[in-house]
């Protein structure tokens, strides 16, 4: 059937219901605490969840503290789109806000990585040919922003930062290119593994969406802008009296 929908269960899942592959709002806590790389020595004591939040409080961005989960699936390696909330109090020189990897191990791993450097929110790529990074989006210590960062392709990523909502006032917008990491398997938060100083944040709200490089937030739409663009539309059903 020419017309039927392909791709792996969850980007088929993200295409025609509109529902995240991934979605966490912290109301419990399934995820795992590791101080070191293997994560066999116990949680952090830094960067916990609690409240409906997960936070980082002061934690040593040099160590490797930090909570990590599986998404239940293997990544596109072209396309989905990354949400969170965060609102940020201090951090040292980098700090791993939200950070996609092929394993749940530390950040040196092939990663695409949403970091705070101390001033700007950037986007950062491990890969086996080393350190690649946007030049960053300024912001705040104090403010909440909502952050998306969209894959475009193999080689292209997004980062758009916003204030109030996802579609709230934009506080800036970028694109760059990466090397092309694959596979990836886990969300992490958490020290970033090397630099200096300490960092505390909170985060929200994370939600993944694979398969897709657009979400239309609080519509019956959901639109794939990618090369093969598909536009559904869902019709509204009024409750039966």
């Amino acid at each position: 059937d020419a017309k039927r929908l392909q791709g792996t269960n969850a980007e088929r899942l993200a295409l025609t219901t509109g529902e995240p592959t991934f979605e966490d709002n912290f109301s419990s806590d399934d995820w795992t605490g590791c101080k070191n790389d293997a994560c066999d020595s116990g949680a952090p004591t830094t960067v916990t969840i609690s409240g409906g939040n997960l936070s980082a409080v002061s934690v040593n961005v040099a160590s490797d503290d930090r909570m990590v989960k599986a998404l239940g699936t293997t990544l596109s390696d072209s396309t989905w789109v990354l949400q969170f909330e965060t609102t940020i109090t201090s951090t040292g020189t980098h700090s791993t806000l939200v950070g996609l990897v092929t394993t749940g191990g530390n950040m040196n791993n092939p990663s695409i990585l949403v970091d705070y450097n101390g001033s700007q929110i950037i986007l950062r790529e491990y890969s086996s040919s080393g350190l690649t990074e946007l030049t960053g989006i300024s912001v705040s210590t104090g403010t909440q922003y909502f952050v998306t960062a969209t894959r475009t392709s193999l080689t292209g990523l997004t980062l758009d930062v916003r204030t109030g909502s996802h579609t709230g006032t934009l506080v800036g917008s970028e694109s760059g290119s990466i090397n092309g990491v694959t596979s990836l398997t886990h969300v992490q938060s958490g020290a970033y593994g090397r630099g200096s100083g300490t960092a505390t944040y909170d985060i929200d709200n994370v939600k993944i969406y694979d398969g897709i490089t657009s979400v239309v937030q609080g519509s019956t739409i959901l639109s794939d802008k990618s090369t093969n663009s598909v536009t559904i539309t869902y019709p509204q059903v009024s409750p039966v009296l």
